[in-house]
């Protein structure tokens, strides 16, 4: 499954092994959306690369005890998330 913003995207994703693709930009609670899509299990893995912006929405699709891998931050922290405690209690993990 793969989350994009532009409109052409779901097929392209689709076509290199996605079994779907979420919209983010059109679909704001996309966490959710996930949770349906997997019968409320959840994904293995987020790969986030936004931050604060999304990252509520990336705890909210993952499945108990997989992770959220931090690639970067757009943006000031507004999210209230406190994310080197996170790295630190290995909750989230960030690649640089």
């Amino acid at each position: 499954m793969r989350r994009h913003r532009a409109q052409n995207k779901s097929q392209t994703l689709r076509l290199l092994g996605a079994d779907d693709a979420i919209n983010y930009a059109k679909l704001h609670d996309w966490g959710e959306q996930v949770r349906s899509l997997t019968c409320g299990r959840g994904v293995d893995r987020v790969v986030e690369v936004v931050g604060s912006a999304t990252i509520h929405q990336s705890v909210r699709a993952i499945a108990s005890k997989e992770e959220v891998v931090l690639v970067g931050f757009l943006g000031e922290n507004k999210s209230g998330i406190d994310y080197s405690y996170l790295m630190m209690c290995h909750l989230i993990n960030y690649q640089r």
